[in-house]
């Protein structure tokens, strides 16, 4: 009973937090456990770093971000650098998504706290006090495979609690995609376009055009001497029984 009471707790730890849903990722963790904080080896406190950290979750966060201003540094830079965190957290930074719709959308729970979005090394969206549910990203600002990182730090316990989800981003147009009917019709179309010989279709079109080029007359000439020739060769096979 004990131990389900502690399961029970930690699901219900889990479910309180967020998680990736578009682009869709790819999980290194069972779907239960998509929401879990980023592990970190590193643990600072925010008074040894400098930061301001009165309480509550509010106070934390711009405490944060004043700190992160005045040092014109960055959530990416924390959770690389002093807090030592796994770098996709529950997901798969290999896992490629091609040609995404440009929205970026997160599930869950999102804790106060400020959240960035990275494309590569070029931050291309921040918000200071809390994660939206959804927010635009141009995605093409990524010339080819470039890496999504998005990064939310939660301001509500004694130090930051960080999460992070990952995927590839694959090149080409924003919303562009092929079916594999699409991609063979694409394929077929660089095949050679040289003409093929063919003796059927040579001599096809040879009689069309003959008769094309006949009058009526003609035409009407040539089919009584087919007949006559004919009736001549029936006469000849008889008389020679």
């Amino acid at each position: 009973m004990l131990w389900q009471l502690f399961l029970l707790g930690i699901l219900r730890k889990v479910e309180g937090h967020s998680w990736l849903i578009s682009p869709e990722p790819k999980l290194t963790v069972d779907t239960g456990m998509r929401m879990m904080p980023n592990k970190c080896n590193g643990n600072p406190t925010p008074s040894s770093l400098g930061i301001t950290w009165p309480g509550p979750a509010a106070g934390n966060a711009n405490g944060l971000v004043e700190w992160m201003q005045s040092k014109n540094t960055s959530l990416k830079d924390l959770v690389d650098g002093p807090f030592q965190c796994d770098k996709c957290g529950t997901t798969d930074p290999s896992h490629v998504v091609a040609n995404p719709s440009g929205s970026v959308q997160i599930g869950g729970l999102i804790h106060v706290g400020p959240c960035e979005a990275w494309l590569g090394d070029t931050k291309v969206y921040t918000a200071p006090t809390q994660c939206p549910s959804s927010f635009n990203v141009d995605f093409t600002k990524c010339g080819g495979n470039c890496l999504l990182r998005v990064i939310l730090a939660a301001t509500h316990l004694n130090s930051p609690e960080f999460f992070q989800y990952c995927v590839t981003v694959g090149g080409g147009k924003i919303g562009q995609s092929y079916s594999n009917a699409d991609k063979s019709s694409v394929a077929g179309s660089n095949l050679s376009t040289a003409p093929i010989e063919n003796k059927n279709v040579q001599i096809t079109q040879s009689v069309i055009t003959n008769s094309k080029m006949n009058s009526p007359a003609q035409n009407l000439n040539n089919c009584r001497k087919v007949r006559r020739c004919k009736k001549r060769k029936n006469q000849t096979l008889v008389g020679h029984y």
